[in-house]
């Protein structure tokens, strides 16, 4: 060869706007081999007449394929596996980006979610909801203390299948039984997680909420659980409600998206009937 016709590592790379170094590695795993190598000095060369193969290399790689993929790819070139190459890069593009767009809906979820929070203005203040059926994987274990009440969450976790289940979503809770002047801390509760009709894991665990008229609560900060449990009695004392079901506490915000105590919030239900006079 001439001398003329032979790029250094350096001159090559710069030609297809490349590192010295990714060429230095696809030498190495012997996708693209230098024309030359000097026996007096090892210094290695490229022809011009590779500057094609390492162009299809370049836009190969730009459009996600492994080097792997692209190394058996330039053992047998021929226009069938040139076109089977990119209908399964296409396949890959199209999974991503619907990956990507139930990503974007997850994030937007959780926006608009916080967006709902910062309207929730007026605490310890008891109404009636008509909520929906509902669906949880509740524990069969009922704890007291906060280590257990993790662990149980943490196991009935592995039963949820979406992206990001629990930052920002006001997933998480716990059961007990209404007892009138109760001391909260000394109640056992049952943890949960709101599920969706969807999730088929764990199907022995699911817990179906019943639709109907529930008395709701909420308080600032992470702890305060007996003054709205207290209001709560109150409430259905002075209009005339008796609880329908287990009291719920779930956390519309937790220690998933702040430190503050002040910043957390404790939300309580429990189903009601009208009692008949």
């Amino acid at each position: 060869m001439k001398q003329k016709e032979l790029y250094t590592v350096s001159e090559f790379a710069k030609l297809r706007n490349l590192t010295a170094e990714t060429l230095r590695h696809y030498d190495r795993i012997g996708l693209l081999k230098p024309a030359y190598i000097d026996p007096e000095t090892n210094y290695r060369y490229y022809s011009i007449f590779q500057y094609e193969k390492l162009g299809t290399i370049k836009e190969l790689r730009q459009l996600g394929v492994s080097l792997d993929v692209i190394c058996d790819y330039f053992k047998d070139r021929n226009v069938e596996k040139s076109k089977a190459i990119l209908e399964k890069c296409y396949d890959e593009i199209r999974k991503k980006k619907k990956e990507m767009e139930e990503l974007e809906q997850v994030v937007k979820d959780k926006l608009e979610y916080f967006n709902n929070i910062q309207l929730m203005t007026e605490e310890l203040t008891p109404k009636i909801l008509q909520e929906k059926e509902r669906y949880v994987f509740s524990s069969a274990s009922r704890v007291r203390d906060e280590d257990a009440m993790g662990y149980e969450w943490t196991i009935l976790e592995k039963n949820l299948t979406e992206i990001s289940p629990i930052l920002a979503s006001s997933r998480i809770g716990y059961f007990f039984t209404y007892q009138e002047d109760a001391n909260v801390d000394t109640l056992k509760k049952t943890p949960f997680i709101f599920s969706h009709p969807s999730e088929n894991g764990g199907q022995n665990l699911v817990e179906t909420i019943p639709a109907g008229e529930y008395l709701d609560i909420y308080v600032r900060g992470y702890r305060n659980l007996q003054k709205p449990y207290d209001l709560m009695g109150r409430y259905m004392k002075e209009n005339g409600y008796r609880p329908a079901g287990k009291v719920m506490t779930f956390f519309p915000v937790d220690v998933t998206v702040t430190d503050e105590e002040k910043e957390g919030m404790m939300e309580l239900q429990v189903a009601v009937e009208k009692i008949e006079r």
